[in-house]
């Protein structure tokens, strides 16, 4: 599959910019892409109104995270041979010291490949559940609570963005 990097500058404070690179599969172009499961699902508007109102009547910590190449986290490996072929005329692989037209053997969900959201979907349920001992909601498998006398932590996932609400102690936790 053919690749290409996504250049972006981060400028929140202008005396400390920062360049960054990301290498993006052009997935769209896959010939398999109609066999392989690329379904994650997404956290539903009234769930995101749920926590923060949960948040504001039960005086818990709310916030937010984006979790940072999430894909490339994911627990699992690829299920099948995916080879790349480096961006052309863009001069970051040499920087790397990758001599042109290489191949690279993608092992891990990259960003633009089709299944990658349900690699991430997959691990992230799994850290909810097995990990925070979280349960998911049957109305919406993107909002995650836990219990013990009372609400102690309430969370929403959107792909790799996370909306979070807890006590002190479920924070801590996580």
């Amino acid at each position: 599959l053919d690749s290409r990097f996504v250049l972006t500058i981060k400028d929140s404070d202008p005396d400390d910019i920062i360049y960054k690179a990301r290498l993006v599969i052009l997935g769209h172009r896959d010939p398999e892409k109609a066999r392989v499961v690329k379904e994650a699902p997404n956290i539903l508007r009234a769930s995101v109104r749920l926590i923060i109102a949960l948040a504001i009547s039960l005086d818990l910590e709310l916030s937010t995270r984006d979790v940072i190449q999430a894909f490339v986290q994911s627990r699992d490996f690829l299920k099948r041979v995916i080879i790349i072929r480096t961006p052309k005329n863009q001069g970051i692989m040499e920087m790397l010291g990758a001599p042109p037209n290489s191949l690279l053997l993608a092992l891990k969900p990259l960003y633009g490949l089709p299944e990658s959201p349900g690699y991430w979907w997959s691990t992230l349920k799994d850290y909810h559940t097995r990990t925070l001992k979280m349960r998911s909601s049957v109305m919406d498998p993107c909002l995650f609570y836990r219990t013990s006398n009372a609400l102690e932590g309430i969370q929403g996932t959107f792909l790799d963005d996370i909306l979070s609400a807890g006590t002190s102690k479920f924070v801590s936790d996580e």
